[in-house]
């Protein structure tokens, strides 16, 4: 079993597949842990998994995002 600890983070994702490709003759079980909800303003706070949020609410999470993804690409 690889236990990811952050099961929203890419790049840990992405080691825990590699590693899995890399183990033989048994099983792979790859246990992502991650948070509900993640990015989403109107849902993160509350660990919605699932939720039908106002206009408002898309909007600022659109808009969040947009800001996060600004962010990344000036890195």
């Amino acid at each position: 079993m690889i236990n990811v600890a952050d099961g929203n983070d890419v790049s840990q994702i992405y080691d825990a597949v590699m590693a899995a490709y890399e183990t033989e003759g048994k099983p792979t079980c790859i246990v992502l842990n991650t948070i509900k909800g993640k990015g989403a303003t109107f849902a993160e706070p509350i660990g919605a998994h699932s939720s039908q949020p106002s206009e408002e609410e898309w909007e600022e999470a659109i808009k969040a995002a947009e800001e996060r993804l600004a962010a990344v690409r000036a890195q």
